[in-house]
């Protein structure tokens, strides 16, 4: 028996590695002109993001529950328009920017669903501060500030438990901006300009080290990273053929250094904005025509369901092959005379 449940862990574990085209939901707030999904937590369960009214109008944030498909909504008191940008891992931490007046300068923020509490984020001395992403555990929240209104990007990681703020500036860049962080908080990953208005380029930071590593999609004329898995592993992000041309989904697998295209099918452009923690869910928004409404989404990676096949059949076989042995005879060494009980049905283990 304990063979037999090391080879189902293995067939597991290997038919987990082999992924198919990811699943795509749609995920529209009910009235609004566009949506944007910006954070999914580790279960899947909590979608955030933005939406408008209008096509012009404010933004607000929003987020979906999806075991009861309820839509709520997110705005900062007194604020002219609020974005939501990020979620931690347990989906009680939220994040992102408002701003008092529509123009005016922008502030961060975190949301504890919990409590209901609302706490702005400022970086000291900062004109305005933009609130981009949090790390699993809720502790790290990243983004960028302007010393000055039109002033480059600068970027910052904040650890809360501490409530010291981090600059983060790219080497020779001309702006950095950080939109994610991993669970231990070591590898910090964004993007930068090397001139103001110049095409952008992704960045990993590793703080153990204090090495930047430059993340372009190959081939592509610009590249934007959002977002990095709890285990630092995964990196979305969207990037353009050439500086005119639609944007497109990206996810780069780090252990193995492979990039993989994620784009919505039918769509004309697809922005990958967020990932959870497990890796195994992405958001952003997609428009279906260059001038279309924003949709936003979430995709899921799945298993093959050849592997799945494949694997299953070999679980089967052994555990048949095990019920022969195992079963061929009595405590007192004589063949059984009746079938064996049939084997209980393994526990689904989520993909």
């Amino acid at each position: 028996m304990r063979v037999l449940l090391g080879i189902v862990a293995l067939s597991l574990a290997l038919a987990g590695r082999a992924e198919a085209e990811p699943i795509f939901q749609t995920v529209n707030v009910p009235g609004a002109t566009s949506t944007e999904v910006t954070g999914v937590s580790e279960s899947g369960n909590e979608i955030t993001g933005s939406y408008m009214l209008t096509p012009s109008g404010p933004a607000q944030g929003f987020v979906l529950t999806q075991d009861t498909n309820q839509f709520q909504t997110v705005n900062v008191p007194g604020a002219a328009s609020t974005r939501v940008e990020g979620i931690s891992a347990s989906g009680n931490e939220i994040t992102g920017s408002y701003m008092l007046t529509q123009g005016g300068p922008a502030q961060g923020f975190v949301l504890m669903r919990d409590t209901n509490q609302l706490q702005t984020i400022n970086v000291p001395g900062a004109a305005s501060t933009n609130v981009e992403g949090i790390s699993a555990t809720g502790n790290e929240i990243t983004g960028s500030y302007m010393l000055t209104q039109g002033g480059p990007a600068q970027g910052f990681v904040l650890m809360q438990n501490t409530n010291q703020f981090q600059t983060v500036n790219v080497p020779g860049a001309a702006s950095t901006v950080v939109t994610g962080v991993s669970e231990n908080g070591n590898e910090i990953a964004g993007s930068y300009m090397l001139t103001q208005g110049g095409p952008e380029q992704g960045f990993l930071l590793m703080r153990d080290t204090n090495q930047f590593q430059t993340i372009n999609v190959p081939g592509a004329a610009s590249t934007n990273v959002e977002g990095i898995s709890a285990n630092g592993n995964r990196i979305t992000g969207s990037y353009m053929l050439t500086q005119s041309a639609p944007s497109q989904g990206f996810i780069l697998m780090r252990d193995t250094n492979q990039t993989l295209t994620v784009n919505v099918p039918g769509a004309f452009s697809t922005n990958a904005e967020g990932i959870s923690a497990t890796g195994n869910e992405i958001t952003g928004s997609y428009m279906l025509t260059q001038d279309g409404l924003r949709q936003g989404f979430v995709a899921t990676s799945v298993p093959e369901a050849s592997t799945l096949a494949l694997m299953l059949s070999g679980v089967l076989g052994m555990a048949a092959y095990a019920k022969r042995v195992g079963g061929g005879a009595t405590r007192t060494g004589r063949r059984r005379t009746r079938p064996g009980n049939p084997p209980r049905a393994r526990r689904g283990s989520r993909a």
